[in-house]
């Protein structure tokens, strides 16, 4: 029984139909591995640029609407009416 076993899967690892479909199989794997790391490496940057461009404009939406100058009276506990309409 055990010869006939090892005959079988002799015949299995040497057959051209698994090995193509294993190869295909393997080939398959590999591309979505790069198709994965691609993809993950593509968002982050996307991301990284998309948040970057945002804070940016935060920021500048934030010079536009706050006097600098004012921000001792502000610390000091004066709220002043640019204050109030800020």
């Amino acid at each position: 029984m055990n010869e006939k076993k090892n005959g079988i899967m002799r015949n299995l690892r040497s057959s051209t139909t698994v090995n193509i479909i294993g190869a295909i199989v393997l080939l398959l794997i590999v591309f979505g591995a790069v198709v994965s790391i691609v993809g993950f490496v593509s968002f982050t940057n996307a991301f990284k640029r998309e948040y970057s461009t945002s804070t940016y404009h935060m920021a500048d939406t934030a010079t536009r609407l706050i006097n600098g100058d004012q921000v001792d009276d502000y610390l000091a506990g004066e709220e002043s009416a640019e204050y109030q309409q800020t």
